[in-house]
């Protein structure tokens, strides 16, 4: 079995204590392999992209992350029902439950880069590999 945790995962981390709740029962399932989805928000050094965002670009973020980045902008408290952490803390929890690293290879890599320029032609994005896990940037 394999899971995949796109979007799902990070709306938990509003409630505390569930995270570790739901890892674990994740975990009781077994799965061979298990995917998550972590954004770090950055402080990005005052980069926007400029013209090499397109006006796609733009709108999917905005469906897709226009929420979670105004719980992390005006947010508070029990208002914000949206919160990110660190690549380095999932990790933590994934450990704490007894999840490990598996070593990708080249070829997950190397999809990753193809499925990069495939979707959006490479400009402005980057695929790297950083301790066991693919990053776009």
């Amino acid at each position: 079995m394999a899971i995949n945790s796109v979007f799902e995962l990070h709306p938990l981390l509003a409630r505390p204590g569930v995270i570790e709740k739901v890892l674990s029962a994740v975990k009781e399932m077994k799965p061979e392999i298990l995917t998550v989805r972590v954004v770090e928000w950055g402080g990005g050094g005052g980069e926007d992209g400029g013209s090499m965002v397109s006006s796609q670009d733009k709108v999917i973020s905005e469906v897709y992350l226009g929420r979670q980045i105004c719980h992390l902008v005006v947010c508070e408290g029990l208002d914000r029902v949206e919160r990110h952490e660190t690549l380095a803390q999932w990790r933590a929890w994934l450990v704490s439950v007894g999840f490990g690293s598996i070593h990708l290879g080249p070829n997950a890599f190397k999809q990753a880069s193809m499925l990069l320029a495939i979707f959006v032609g490479g400009v402005g994005y980057k695929v790297e590999e950083h301790d066991g896990c693919l990053m776009l940037g």
